[in-house]
């Protein structure tokens, strides 16, 4: 629960480091900001979604997560939070 708000589902990274994936959101964020931002890793397509904070001054990730464009399940598990 956030803000009031719940979020159903989710999507993360297996077996990568923190450092890996704060690194990949952030380069998206610089690139693409608010913006599907697509990239390879070990031959799967995958694309990372950002938001920014609308409401702040200057750039700030508000979300970033990974989305898989081509099925493959092994690079990111999608699960329900509820």
């Amino acid at each position: 629960m956030w803000d009031g708000l719940e979020k159903k589902r989710g999507s993360m990274f297996v077996g990568t480091s923190p450092e890996f994936d704060l690194a990949l959101y952030t380069l998206c964020m610089i690139a693409r900001p608010g913006q599907t931002c697509n990239t390879s890793i070990q031959g799967t397509t995958v694309s990372i979604q950002t938001y920014d904070v609308s409401h702040a001054s200057g750039l700030q990730v508000a979300s970033a997560f990974p989305m898989v464009n081509d099925g493959y399940k092994q690079a990111i598990y999608n699960f329900d939070l509820a």
